[in-house]
C-alpha cells in the first residue's frame, strides 16, 4: 500500500493547484482519471499475483527451475503466496525491510517464519536471497 501514497499525493496536489488557479476543465480531467489509475494499479497487482502463482505451481512440479522470488524485495501480497508462509509472517517480513534488515540465508528465513520442514524443499526452489 505504500506505493499508492505517491499517486494520492500527486492527485491531491493537482486538484489543489487546479482549484487555486480556477482551472476547472483540468480539474475535471484530473478527477476523471482517478478511477483509471485505480483500475490500472489493481490490474497490475492481479497480473503480478497470477504470474507468481503460475511460477510457484511450475516450481512444485519442475525440479530444474532456478530460484526466482527475491524475499528481500517483493511486497507482502506476493510473499503470502509462498507455501507455508502465513499472512502475518509476510507482513512481518515487509516490516523487517522497512527497518533495513534483510534475510541472508534460507535458515534465517525459515526460523523467522516458523516454517515446517515439509515446505523446505519447495521453498528452496522458489526463494533467492
Amino acid at each position: 500500500m505504500a506505493y499508492m501514497n505517491i499517486p494520492v499525493f500527486i492527485y491531491v496536489f493537482l486538484i489543489a493547484c487546479c482549484m487555486a488557479e480556477k482551472n476547472y476543465l483540468t480539474l475535471a480531467i484530473v478527477i476523471l482519471t482517478i478511477p483509471v489509475t485505480v483500475i490500472i494499479y489493481k490490474t497490475y497487482k492481479k497480473n503480478k499475483i497470477n504470474n507468481f502463482k503460475a511460477l510457484i505451481e511450475q516450481a512444485k512440479s519442475d525440479n530444474s527451475i532456478s530460484p526466482f522470488l527475491d524475499i528481500n524485495k517483493e511486497p507482502a501480497y506476493i510473499l503470502e503466496l509462498i507455501p507455508g508462509v502465513k499472512e502475518v509472517y509476510a507482513l512481518r517480513i515487509s516490516n523487517q525491510r522497512r527497518k533495513r534488515l534483510k534475510f541472508n540465508s534460507f535458515v534465517e528465513f525459515a526460523d523467522f517464519c516458523d516454517l515446517e520442514p515439509y515446505f523446505y524443499e519447495i521453498n528452496k526452489k522458489i526463494l533467492k536471497f
